[in-house]
């Protein structure tokens, strides 16, 4: 690359080059030459003396790959000592939050030491697709995670990299239990590290929920420890299993910022357990660090940070957000993503949008008290529905159905 060279000159020869390479042209003095004087370049460089003089340097090409080794080391160190300096300046500035600076370093030495083994990211579609279907064809699963939820499998195929995913609800309609049971089953099930950033609850009421969806156990029962014996050997086996999960981390930092959360995304990739899935529960607890105009903007930007580092790490985030009084203004009660509070860029910012929602909520003596339905509202990759569930909430779960003998349930209901 170009910017693997320190002076300007061979920067603009070497694009001067490649420009040629790339076009299937010679390349020699003369047509490098050429090449800069069309773009007026061949005087910054010293002109067509300095390339004659260039080429008088190399005694022979044979030692090609060694010249090539010379000035990536040159490059990566020099990078590296530049990365240094603004490292410092970084540093320096003490009015920025310390978690936002750290990272800030963390991400300048990355990039820089990066170099070295980066390639381009840029690809023909003719080379995407061949290994694609070939992958597809081979019954190769589509890189992400799944819920655990057969229906929303169905629906999701998974939760994919990159992709950020927002979970809304009213307060007390069982988000964080469901995001709690996506988080456990990706560990639990697919045996993948993830990283759930509580915000809400603390890492005791985490893992207590986790224990009584494990162990099939009364949440409220386990709190008070007032267990029969065989609840308590469920439990020691739920804790047994948990245990060994050392991968999956719960970060209950009531001031999570994205530098926050960036930090503790790098240090799982650094400790050799890089997180299949991050959650956070929930996106109105969170803040950005930064004074804002307005509390909508530092949602916005919050959601944006939230889906840049989805893509950034090459993982799907998880996200909790509570929704605004709409759904108890309408008759039915039900959510849409139009509720997603201080925000309309978390609709834009977010690839799959579930909406919670139970009617024994509102009507406890509901036909369909137990139930809980994840309303997928937006899915950019396919069609939206409503999945229904069983809603457990003594053990801190919601469950699929167990088929009926006619296999006739109507689970799936379209959205229209």
């Amino acid at each position: 690359r170009s910017s693997d060279f320190r002076r300007g000159a061979h920067q603009l020869i070497f694009e001067a080059i490649s420009s040629l390479a790339n076009r299937n042209m010679p390349v020699d003095p003369v047509m490098v030459a050429d090449e800069l004087d069309k773009h007026h370049n061949l005087s910054k460089v010293g002109g067509a003396l300095t390339l004659h003089e260039l080429i008088s340097q190399v005694p022979t090409a044979v030692n090609v790959g060694h010249y090539i080794s010379q000035v990536r080391e040159a490059s990566v160190t020099g990078h590296t000592i530049s990365a240094a300096d603004r490292i410092k300046q970084v540093m320096a500035a003490r009015h920025v939050d310390l978690d936002e600076r750290v990272d800030a370093a963390r991400s300048i030495l990355d990039e820089a030491t990066r170099l070295h083994a980066s390639t381009s990211t840029a690809s023909s579609v003719a080379d995407v697709v061949g290994p694609l279907l070939d992958r597809l064809d081979a019954g190769e699963p589509i890189a992400g995670v799944t819920t655990g939820w057969a229906d929303l499998d169905n629906l999701l195929t998974r939760l994919r990299p990159g992709q950020l995913i927002i979970v809304g609800a009213r307060p007390g309609m069982g988000k964080s239990v469901v995001m709690i049971n996506v988080a456990t089953h990706v560990r639990h099930k697919l045996g993948e590290p993830v990283l759930f950033a509580s915000l809400e609850m603390s890492k005791d009421e985490v893992a207590l929920r986790m224990i009584a969806s494990l162990g099939r156990v009364s949440l409220t029962s386990l709190q008070k420890g007032d267990l029969d014996d065989q609840a308590w050997s469920n439990v020691a086996r739920a804790q047994a299993q948990l245990a060994e999960y050392t991968d999956l981390i719960i970060d209950d930092n009531p001031s999570m910022t994205i530098a926050h959360l960036s930090a503790a995304i790098r240090r799982m990739r650094r400790n050799g357990m890089m997180p299949a899935l991050v959650v956070v529960d929930y996106l109105q607890l969170m803040t950005s660090g930064k004074r804002t105009e307005s509390r909508q903007v530092e949602v916005s930007e919050l959601s944006r940070s939230l889906k840049k580092l989805a893509g950034e790490f090459g993982i799907p985030v998880m996200v909790g957000c509570q929704l605004n009084r709409g759904p108890e203004q309408r008759a039915n009660k039900r959510p849409s993503k139009a509720d997603l509070r201080e925000s309309g860029s978390l609709e834009q910012d977010s690839d799959i949008v579930i909406l919670l929602h139970r009617e024994d909520a509102y009507e406890p003596e509901t036909p369909r008290a137990g139930e809980i339905e994840l309303i997928v509202d937006k899915h950019r990759q396919g069609p939206t529905a409503t999945i229904t569930l069983a809603w457990q909430p003594h053990y801190a779960r919601a469950v699929d159905f167990a088929p009926e003998p006619s296999d006739e349930r109507p689970n799936l209901h379209a959205v229209k």
